[in-house]
């Protein structure tokens, strides 16, 4: 259990490390924010299919690929089956909840955490995905 929260706490390390390293206007230039939505027929089906999953998957996406942007979009893509304007949605959370709560989110499921994400980050997403936020996963 302390070799997990170790590797934890190391891998969130890193995501900051590298979200200050790879700047996220590099891919906003080819990709405008009306392009970005979450309201599509097939993005409301994996929500539906992956209420209790889907932000648990994100939050792997984004400790696997380290902050990488692309990478996360591509994992949540590929681990999802969201488009890509969804994802792109969820990569600027990941980035979000990095920025603005990563010492309330030690552990995820936390209620610090998670009050962090709501205050701070969810407003963001629901503006980027266009969908009601009761659709939203709530894992």
């Amino acid at each position: 259990m302390r070799n997990n929260r170790a590797l934890f706490v190391l891998l969130l390390a890193a995501c900051i490390a590298l979200t200050q390293a790879y700047n996220l206007s590099e891919l906003m230039k080819y990709l405008s924010n009306d392009e970005k939505t979450c309201n599509t027929p097939q993005d409301i089906a994996v929500f539906n299919k992956t209420q209790s999953t889907f932000n648990s998957d994100v939050a792997k996406c984004g400790l696997t690929c380290l902050g990488k942007s692309e990478c996360i979009t591509n994992c949540i893509i590929e681990k999802e089956q969201v488009t890509k304007g969804c994802a792109l949605c969820y990569t600027d959370n990941v980035h979000c909840i990095v920025s603005n709560c990563l010492s309330k989110c030690f552990n995820p499921k936390a209620p610090a955490c998670k009050e962090c994400n709501k205050k701070n980050c969810v407003p963001t997403l629901v503006e980027c995905s266009k969908v009601d936020p009761k659709l939203l996963p709530k894992d």
